[in-house]
C-alpha cells in the first residue's frame, strides 16, 4: 500500500493569522507526478509549483514558489488565505507535526 500522507487535524489553535488549513483536512499530499487533489481539470501541485494536501488548489500553500511579498500571481506563492491573502507570499513558514495520539 503506497503512504499518501493524508493531513489529519484534531485539534488546531488558531492565532493572529486564522485558519486557513482545517479546508484541507483529509486531503491527500498531491506531488508533481502524483495528483490527489479534488479540483477536476486540473493538477494543483503543478499549477501552484510546489506539493502541498490541496483539495482545490488554494487557500494555504506554505510549500509554493516564493515571491517576494506583495505580487500579482494570486495563489502562486507561499500563502495563507486569512491572513494575507492570495497575492502575498511569506519569505518564511514553520509548520509543526506530531504523532497522532490514540
Amino acid at each position: 500500500m503506497i503512504n499518501v500522507f493524508e493531513l489529519t487535524l484534531h485539534v488546531y489553535f488558531t492565532g493572529t493569522a486564522g485558519d486557513s488549513l482545517s479546508y484541507n483536512n483529509g486531503m491527500k499530499f498531491t506531488t508533481q507526478d502524483v495528483d490527489n487533489d479534488l479540483k477536476k481539470g486540473a493538477h494543483c501541485a503543478q499549477e501552484r509549483h510546489g506539493a502541498w494536501w490541496f483539495r482545490e488548489c488554494s487557500y494555504a500553500h506554505l510549500n509554493g514558489a516564493y515571491l517576494p511579498g506583495s505580487h500579482d500571481k494570486k495563489w502562486e506563492g507561499i500563502c495563507w488565505k486569512d491572513f494575507k491573502g492570495g497575492y502575498y507570499s511569506y519569505k518564511a513558514t514553520e509548520m509543526k507535526v506530531g504523532p497522532d495520539k490514540v
